[in-house]
């Protein structure tokens, strides 16, 4: 769930989630946009209602949530943006040796 407060677009959650292998529900953004392509690597919603409607045409469905599930964490696997890629790639910086 997004922050209303902090004007949140995606959280950790929002990686996180298909890094896992679950599959994003998550409310429409931009950035949750930017980072999935809807219906195909994760799911959105905009209001309570469409998000009901979502979740029973996907717990109907259990061959397009597997392939939606997939397809995300292949995504997210795929850019390494999992904890530990990232972590990886802030120390290679920081260790990385000056010319």
């Amino acid at each position: 769930m997004l922050s209303k407060g902090n004007r949140d677009l995606h959280t950790t959650r929002s990686l996180e989630i298909p890094f896992a292998g679950g599959l994003l529900c998550g409310e429409r953004t931009t950035e949750h946009q930017w980072l999935y392509k809807e219906n195909e690597e994760a799911v959105f919603w905009s209001d309570a209602s469409e998000c009901a409607s979502v979740c029973i045409n996907l717990l109907r469905d259990d061959a397009l949530r597997e392939r939606i599930r997939l397809a995300g964490m292949k995504k997210i696997r795929t850019l390494e943006m999992g904890n530990e890629d990232v972590c990886r790639k802030i120390l290679q910086i920081i260790l990385e040796p000056k010319s």
